[in-house]
């Protein structure tokens, strides 16, 4: 009878990588917040975006797990997900993967290809479980939370988009409107937050009680 051969190292890797980023800290939407269009049509990158992901880390970096996957979610069709491509090289936003300071270090695999989902109408895919989920987007966020194969976070986070963000929806064909915020008014699982520290002081609160 044939020996059954050892798995290599690399598939096993690999494997347990995407168990990993099956269930990950945090689901965030960088779009209109961290990362903007602005008024030439540029993309950049706001002056905080640095200082809010290192405290974001500080926050969810636990004994047992220093760096918790935090995955970036693409609120974009489908047929423009290359679009990342170009946020990445024009805003620099791609020098944040490995920083030992920030949620994607080097040394803990970095932000892998399954740490970014690129999806039209949902801010993550079914059988990903995240603890908490940010979204600017309020079509999204509740088309995500109503979902019916879409498991529902601990606690969702809705950061209320200011001009600079709205005018980045609009310019990725995806204007908000007034009646988007209303429909997530019922929904229990869902915290407005305004301010960047609003949005960490609500994920502190949701570690402190796991």
């Amino acid at each position: 009878m044939r020996a059954k051969r050892d798995e290599p190292a690399y598939l096993k890797r690999l494997r347990e990588q995407r168990k990993r980023w099956r269930v990950p800290e945090i689901v965030i939407n960088p779009f209109g917040t961290l990362l903007y269009v602005d008024e030439s049509g540029n993309w950049q990158m706001s002056e905080w975006a640095e200082r809010f992901l290192k405290h974001l880390r500080k926050i969810i970096s636990i004994e047992e797990d220093p760096a918790p996957p935090v995955v970036l979610s693409i609120p974009c069709e489908q047929e423009s997900a290359g679009l990342w491509d170009m946020i990445l090289l024009s805003t620099g936003f791609s020098e944040f993967f490995g920083r030992e300071d920030l949620p994607w270090p080097e040394r803990y695999g970095g932000c892998p290809l399954g740490g970014i989902v690129a999806l039209p109408n949902i801010g993550y895919p079914p059988g990903m479980d995240p603890y908490v989920y940010i979204d600017s987007h309020p079509k999204r966020l509740s088309n995500t939370l109503n979902h019916s194969k879409t498991l529902k976070p601990r606690q969702a986070l809705y950061w209320v988009p200011g001009t600079s963000a709205k005018r980045t929806f609009v310019e990725m064909g995806l204007p908000i409107g007034s009646q988007d915020e209303d429909s997530l008014i019922e929904c229990e699982e869902v915290i407005f937050c305004g301010l960047p520290e609003d949005v960490l002081q609500n994920v502190r609160r949701v570690c402190k009680a796991a």
